[in-house]
């Protein structure tokens, strides 16, 4: 105990001595007995005022080089933003057109909640000119009625002759993450349904029109969020594979086997527009637009609005009755906390929260009125695999 209050003395004694001892900062001053002082104080003046001047006039230099760097920067130091998405819009088709040249049978997939909103005619027309065979995969079919799945079967195979297969992906254990569900739930999320069917259209496929090849490449095509990668690894799941990236680029073109006469060709998200003229509002709906490089949102959350009744958006986001848009988005602003300078709600965010639900999920685009009876869509996707079966390539 002694020891320490010493060793605290000695401390604060040297503290004592360097506040003691630290220089003052000095002023300079002039006497008034000096004869001169007058001019000694206008020249200090001058001085100073020269100072100012030269640091005011070298910022002004930096300032105007800094411009003329600006105004003679080459094209490759500064893109402009729509350049940059001209470019990956240009390799995404490249690695589009890739795929449709290697390919002898190409699955297009697409969303069942919108399968009409997620198709690409510009896919089907490149496809038809090139005399591949294409299948339509609906996908998430578990989200839609039993009643509206029939329909667009019937919609697809009648009215536009294109070959149909309902389709719903298996989700692993992993991904139920910590929530809790009842074994009826885990049976039908981790049941896989149509891979068979589509399977067997392969097979069929292949032995009608490539007898003389070792093995089919397929090519899996689609927008993005249609769910193409769950449908690879459902197929996966199924039949035994190998996998393995080429060109360096997990994003580009993934190539699995599923077994010695099937390859599947997978590609990113195909997005499809005129560049000189594109329509927003139908790409923004089909959740092929970067939000952030949307200048104006209201348009599109205006038309996702439109789509849902005002007490599903007040029992989607908590708010109270709003008697239009925006209203809404001052009500939701004020609901995310997302308020500007004076408190004024921030209704350009509250937009692009909603075209971020709508990206991820949250908005469902189609709103069932029951729960799906598991066994009753099972049976469904079975009558359709069996008539499929019988008509399919003949």
């Amino acid at each position: 105990m002694i020891y320490k209050k010493l060793k605290l003395k000695k401390i604060t004694k040297v503290i004592i001595n360097f506040v003691i001892t630290k220089k003052k900062q000095q002023i300079i001053s002039v006497p008034n007995s000096c004869p001169f002082k007058e001019s000694i104080l206008a020249e200090a003046a001058r001085i100073k005022k020269m100072k100012e001047e030269e640091i005011l006039r070298k910022k002004e230099e930096r300032k105007l080089e800094r411009q003329m760097q600006r105004e003679i920067a080459t094209p490759m130091e500064v893109i402009p933003t729509e350049e940059k998405e001209t470019n990956n819009s240009k390799s995404i088709l490249k690695e589009f057109q890739k795929v449709i040249d290697e390919a002898d049978m190409v699955l297009q997939i697409v969303d069942a909640r919108d399968p009409l909103g997620t198709r690409c005619l510009e896919v089907e027309e490149t496809i038809s000119e090139k005399k591949k065979q294409l299948v339509i995969v609906i996908n998430k079919t578990d989200l839609v009625s039993p009643e509206n799945l029939s329909k667009w079967l019937k919609y697809f195979k009648k009215s536009l002759c294109r070959e149909a297969v309902p389709f719903k992906s298996s989700i692993k254990p992993k991904q139920f993450g910590k929530k809790k569900f009842s074994d009826e739930e885990i049976t039908r999320n981790s049941t896989c349904i149509g891979a068979e069917s589509l399977l067997d259209i392969v097979d069929k496929y292949y032995n009608k029109a490539c007898k003389n090849k070792t093995n089919i490449q397929v090519g899996v095509i689609g927008l993005p969020n249609v769910g193409k990668s769950s449908v690879i690894d459902s197929l996966n799941q199924i039949m035994a594979y190998h996998s393995e990236n080429t060109a360096g680029d997990k994003k580009s073109k993934l190539i699995a086997q599923l077994h010695s006469k099937v390859n599947l060709l997978d590609s990113a998200g195909i997005v499809f527009e005129n560049l000189e003229d594109s329509d927003l509002l139908s790409n923004v709906l089909k959740s092929t637009v970067k939000i952030e490089t949307i200048k104006d949102p209201f348009g599109p959350a205006c038309a996702i609005l439109e789509k849902m009744s005002t007490q599903q958006l007040m029992e989607l986001y908590d708010i109270t009755e709003f008697a239009n848009s925006e209203e809404f988005f001052k009500k939701k602003a004020h609901r995310m906390g997302k308020l500007k300078k004076k408190g004024v709600p921030d209704v350009e965010a509250a937009a692009r929260s909603v075209l971020m639900d709508w990206y991820t999920g949250k908005i469902r685009r189609e709103k069932l009125n029951k729960i799906v009876d598991f066994h009753t869509f099972q049976s469904l996707h079975l009558e359709s695999d069996i008539q499929y079966k019988k008509n399919i390539l003949n």
